[in-house]
């Protein structure tokens, strides 16, 4: 490690940069927790349709009309079947939001974590010019194959789909946060199923909503 003193004008700037992470990781945290209500909101919504849709009596709902009035499909579709589409169109909102809500959760995991592993870099090191830099991001670093984001969203919790943005860091707390995503997504190198790849908490909301909607299906066709 350098024992070199720094010059005054870079360690005005290595106190900024310091102060900037600081922040950083305070505001990942409120933001990280505030996710994390939203997709449990989500979460508490699904089951209160799942509780309606138990205690409904009749059942399908006399509301619902017997058939569609729409030529052709009047003819396959019954009354289990017009309250089931509406069922399922209703879960997927709401696991779609759940998923959307989990997956800002985790980017702002990897950014504090990312934040954290840059400051304790400056444990071990003395700061250097060059890490005051802009962050470069690589091209196509922040694109993501519209299959990856599917999957993540309906069907599997999918770390390779995370696409954490930080255009403007610096460049030592950026080369950080891009490790720590590595890590996070570099799941087959360390030889591990994806559910060690994703919070707990997340794969069992990901779990409940798809019992629900087994769950909703056995309601609706009194299997």
């Amino acid at each position: 490690m350098s024992k070199e003193p720094l010059d005054e004008d870079v360690s005005a700037r290595v106190r900024r940069a310091e102060e900037l992470v600081v922040h950083l990781i305070a505001r990942m945290e409120i933001y990280h927790a505030h996710k994390e209500t939203m997709a449990h909101s989500g979460l508490l919504v699904m089951l209160a349709l799942l509780g309606g849709v138990i205690s409904a009596t009749p059942w399908p709902p006399r509301w619902v009309p017997h058939q569609l009035r729409i030529p052709l499909l009047s003819i396959v579709l019954s009354q289990r079947w017009v309250t089931f589409i509406g069922l399922l169109l209703l879960w997927l909102s709401l696991h779609i939001y759940i998923r959307w809500q989990l997956g800002y959760k985790r980017e702002a995991a990897i950014i504090q974590a990312g934040a954290e592993r840059a400051l304790a870099e400056w444990v071990a090191r003395e700061p250097r010019d060059s890490d005051l830099g802009k962050y470069s991001p690589k091209e196509g670093r922040y694109t993501c194959a519209l299959w990856k984001t599917i999957l993540d969203l309906v069907v599997i919790p999918f770390p390779r789909a995370t696409i954490v943005l930080y255009k403007n860091f610096p460049k030592w707390l950026g080369d950080a946060i891009e490790q720590e995503e590595q890590d996070w997504k570099n799941w087959k190198k360390k030889k591990k199923t994806v559910i060690n790849f994703i919070s707990k908490g997340e794969s069992l909301e990901w779990a409940g909503s798809c019992v629900i909607f087994f769950v909703m299906i056995l309601r609706t066709f009194d299997c």
